[in-house]
């Protein structure tokens, strides 16, 4: 996982007019709670709205989260097709690969000072 920023998007009409339909659907259960929290998170978005975010992601797919399998190991990257080539992605990957290697050689040397014999 690496860290990357990204902005909050500007809510659209669209994201209020699905906050308010299940607002509705809430009341219409009888989930006085529910409909209030979705109130609340409309609320908040609005005004975080633009708002610039730190996440740790994948390096390769940007996803924040890992599903694993039932063996324990991360199931393979998905691709969603948000990524055009770009010189930009390039130079981060390249980062994200020197970060990586730098900690790897000191992983190395933190092992090799172990096993080495005094």
């Amino acid at each position: 996982m690496v860290p990357r920023t990204y902005r909050l998007r500007p809510l659209e009409d669209s994201d209020r007019a699905e906050t308010e339909s299940r607002v509705e659907r809430a009341e219409a259960r009888g989930d006085v709670e529910g409909a209030q929290i979705f109130r609340e998170a409309l609320q908040q978005s609005e005004a975080e709205q633009g708002q610039a975010r730190d996440a740790l992601v994948c390096p390769v797919c940007e996803i924040s989260w890992l599903t694993p399998t039932s063996r324990g190991t991360s199931r393979p990257h998905r691709r969603w097709g948000q990524h055009e080539p770009s010189w930009d992605r390039v130079r981060q990957l390249r980062a994200d690969i020197q970060t990586l290697q730098s900690e790897l050689g000191k992983e190395l040397e933190a092992l090799e000072e172990q096993t080495t014999p005094d």
